[in-house]
């Protein structure tokens, strides 16, 4: 698989790497618009399409137009994926009697 990180993931990518995984981040293969602190959602979305690239981003009007466009992504820092991981840890660590 081949996976672009968005802007706010950028820091995922030594990690990914090492697992394994093909990974190129937005910064690095997408210019910035003159004036602007970054890319825009469109040239993230155009990239992976001509790319075949799995996004992985926080954004989550990235992740809307990710939906309209079919284009695969991996949803991080959502409320609901935070309270899924926050759940597991806490399931986890119930063996703490002095915190129950």
């Amino acid at each position: 698989m081949k996976i672009l990180l968005d802007e706010n993931c950028r820091n995922l990518k030594p990690y990914l790497t090492e697992m394994g995984w093909e990974v190129i981040a937005v910064k690095d293969v997408i210019e910035k618009n003159e004036g602007s602190n970054g890319v825009s959602d469109d040239q993230v979305l155009s990239y992976a399409m001509e790319n075949k690239k799995i996004i992985i981003t926080k954004d989550a009007n990235l992740k809307k137009r990710c939906v309209v466009f079919s284009v695969p992504f991996i949803d991080l820092g959502s409320p609901e994926q935070d309270a899924r991981i926050a759940d597991q840890k806490l399931r986890e660590m119930q063996s703490l009697k002095e915190y129950l």
